[in-house]
């Protein structure tokens, strides 16, 4: 069976409070005799912000201009023409936003998921910059980051092996409110502070109760 539970979409507000607290992993119970342990994502399952090599261009999302180079390239060759070496600038940033994101955690393990809706129709972008980022981190240890490919069982792993006392939660996380900038802070209505994510129980009844018999059908 499962021993492990990796969730993202909770209350924007519960996120930011268990950060603070470093309660984003906690066994997860019943009341009863049944638990798992149980991690919630920290910054939803997309890849760090600028180092999404897939979509180099920006949309326009985040602040910046549509069309800026917002996950640049990580060039490693000084003797580049096309483009000056950033390696260095580029590891230092990303070893930063790691070391924010350990304040929010009790042992020194850090799952950091890189990828999002859609992504990897184009995966070769991707995994020369992770190597070569990868590599970088890995051989300069004043950067204090340990970075490699790993499963989340491998993750699990670590963190038992830590040994540590995890919190215990008992709820669920209904309902949920997703706001993408911080709390109270955005102005997009579908993404504001008080526009929870409910209405998928109700809408659309009839086509839900035909998913339902041809379900019952192919089963």
């Amino acid at each position: 069976g499962y021993n492990a539970f990796i969730g993202n979409r909770i209350d924007f507000r519960l996120k930011e409070l268990w950060k603070a607290q470093q309660n984003l992993e906690f066994v997860w119970t019943t009341g009863g005799n049944a638990s798992l342990f149980a991690h919630i994502l920290d910054s939803h399952y997309s890849a760090p912000n600028t180092f999404d090599w897939e979509y180099a261009f920006s949309g326009g999302e985040g602040g910046s201009a549509p069309g800026a180079l917002s996950n640049p390239t990580i060039v490693s060759d000084p003797t580049s023409p096309f483009q000056p070496a950033n390696i260095a600038e580029r590891a230092a940033a990303f070893a930063q936003e790691m070391h924010t994101r350990a304040a929010w955690f009790r042992t020194e393990n850090l799952l950091v998921l890189h990828g999002d809706d859609f992504h990897y129709q184009s995966a070769r972008p991707q995994f020369e910059n992770l190597d070569r980022l990868m590599a970088y981190l890995n051989a300069n240890a004043s950067l204090g980051v340990s970075i490699r490919y790993s499963t989340i069982s491998d993750y699990v792993a670590a963190v038992h092996t830590a040994g540590i006392t995890l919190p215990c939660y008992q709820e669920d996380f209904y309902p949920y409110a997703y706001a993408a900038k911080g709390p109270y802070s955005v102005p997009d209505p579908i993404r504001s502070a008080h526009t929870y994510w409910t209405g998928f129980y109700t809408p659309r009844p009839a086509l839900k109760g035909a998913v339902r018999l041809a379900e019952q059908s192919l089963s």
